[in-house]
């Protein structure tokens, strides 16, 4: 009994000052040869360390099957993220079979309300904001196009200086290399490094490309 493969999912449809209705979907896969009452247990741990919310839900799942289910938390007072204030709080999810627990996932995530508008543009927590950025091309000068970690750890750090002209970055590559891997990985050190939100894209045959943890997602916050 496992969780499957990018088989969390964590969305927040309503959001108020007050409070947030957070959705988890998590898809879990029986690959034994007799069918399993399986309990799936969600918490959600605050910045501080606090559980925010938490539950649980039994299924029963058919020997060599997968079933998607979906959790529903009630968090109070969310602390939203923001570029201002990137609070992140820490999803952990755990799968038990009987009282034995055969799989465990976490990871961090944030509250936050995201709108576009064809005439006033985006909007993050019901606020404006714009979304500036750079064009940064995978090859490195003389360094050539190969990939080279710290070489990229550089220029983010040269980003970092421009932090208040740069609330966002974007950085768009077009080596289609990047899209197997390297990619994530990228997005995770603009954050790492830059201490702000990231939008990384990449092209492959004339097909855009988001960095989130799927070949499908748009973006990586």
């Amino acid at each position: 009994m496992h969780i499957a493969q990018w088989g969390v999912v964590f969305t927040t449809p309503q959001i108020t000052e007050n409070s947030a209705k957070a959705t988890v979907s998590v898809s879990v896969n029986n690959n034994s040869s007799s069918s399993k009452n399986v309990t799936v247990d969600c918490r959600l741990i605050d910045p501080s360390g606090k559980i925010s919310a938490s539950k649980k839900q039994e299924i029963e799942i058919s020997a060599n099957d997968k079933k998607e289910l979906e959790l529903y938390l009630d968090v109070a007072k969310p602390q939203l993220w923001s570029v201002d204030n990137p609070n992140l709080y820490r999803l952990k999810v755990a799968v038990y079979s009987g009282k034995k627990l055969t799989d465990e996932w976490s990871d961090e995530v944030g509250i936050r309300s995201i709108r576009f508008d064809s005439d006033k543009g985006f909007f993050l927590n019901g606020k404006p904001l714009k979304i500036l950025g750079v064009c940064d091309h995978h090859d490195l000068g003389a360094l050539g196009a190969a990939v080279n970690t710290r070489a990229i750890e550089r220029q983010l750090e040269e980003h970092r200086g421009d932090a208040e002209q740069f609330p966002s970055e974007c950085i768009i590559l077009d080596d289609p290399a990047w899209h197997r891997g390297v990619l994530g990985i990228l997005a995770s050190r603009v954050v790492d490094r830059t201490g702000r939100p990231a939008l990384v894209l990449t092209h492959e045959d004339g097909q855009a490309h988001g960095s989130g943890r799927s070949p499908a997602c748009a973006g990586y916050v």
